[in-house]
């Protein structure tokens, strides 16, 4: 908004410094002038409904009715990570509240759930391949919300870069949060509305929910990233990324749409994160 507040800056000062000689100029300057300056009120006008819009989805994503709602269609779906995303948003939001003793209780009935399911997808590895995994994974302990996060060596730290990978967090041993990071980086916004991957020509979707998409820029460079909990279906999808000859990723957007190749380098890592995160007690449901 500074930015096209100093445009409007600029044109006066043009008007100043060329010395219109002709009232017709001058006239048709100030025209412009108006005209810029409609425009700007209906842009501020556009970004103050879309905050609003942005703000209302926050309020009613973390009420209380809707977050206990959705974490009992978790349970039902066996959709066990995103529903501890719920579990540790109620909590760390209202610690102590009647939601959060609700939402104890669930996370108990996920943690007998996970070790009646132990063996079903769990992978067995050899010492030498848990000292291999130990030494190309790196844990980072989060002080905001008490737990260890588990990430591969070769994952980025920072927005500003291209990215497909998995990591987890371990709040509770034995009970994994598995989650997922996709990051776009080039020149200019892409507005990205959802993701399509292709493993040995099989193409698969990610869509996030709206506004779940965080962006930011500097000078001409540009970036964007989605972070969630892994759901069922997603965790197959990188699974099968991870074990493609080829994989690549578009990111589709509404200005513009952007491919890339993912990398050895990257596809090993997806599968070094998630042999440790199923060693470690993770589970998903029904994965083929």
């Amino acid at each position: 908004m500074k930015r096209l507040k100093s445009l409007i800056i600029f044109v006066a000062a043009i008007m100043l410094f060329t010395g219109c000689s002709k009232d017709n100029d001058l006239e048709s300057l100030i025209n412009e002038n108006e005209e810029l300056k409609e425009e700007l009120i209906k842009l501020e006008q556009r970004i103050q409904g879309y905050e609003q819009l942005r703000l209302e989805l926050e309020s009613i994503k973390y009420s209380e009715f809707y977050l206990l709602n959705e974490l009992n269609i978790c349970l039902g779906n066996k959709e066990y990570n995103k529903a501890l995303d719920i579990i540790y948003t109620i909590v760390q939001k209202q610690p102590d509240s009647p939601e959060a003793a609700k939402a104890a209780e669930i996370k108990a009935q996920i943690m007998a759930a996970v070790s009646g399911s132990k063996g079903k997808n769990n992978i067995e590895a050899s010492t030498k391949d848990l000292a291999d995994i130990a030494k190309n994974i790196k844990t980072r302990f989060d002080e905001e919300k008490q737990m260890d996060w588990h990430v591969h060596n070769s994952s980025p730290s920072k927005n500003d870069v291209n990215a497909f990978y998995l990591y987890y967090g371990m709040k509770e041993k034995n009970l994994p949060w598995l989650r997922m990071r996709i990051q776009y980086a080039g020149e200019g916004y892409l507005d990205i509305t959802k993701f399509t991957i292709n493993a040995d020509n099989h193409l698969y979707e990610i869509v996030p929910p709206q506004f779940a998409v965080k962006k930011d820029k500097m000078g001409e460079l540009a970036w964007e990233w989605y972070d969630a909990s892994v759901e069922n279906n997603v965790y197959k999808i990188f699974k099968a990324a991870a074990n493609a000859e080829k994989a690549s990723i578009i990111c589709v957007g509404n200005i513009k749409s952007y491919e890339r190749t993912l990398s050895a380098s990257e596809k090993q890592a997806l599968k070094y994160i998630i042999a440790s995160y199923e060693l470690s007690g993770g589970f998903i449901s029904d994965v083929q």
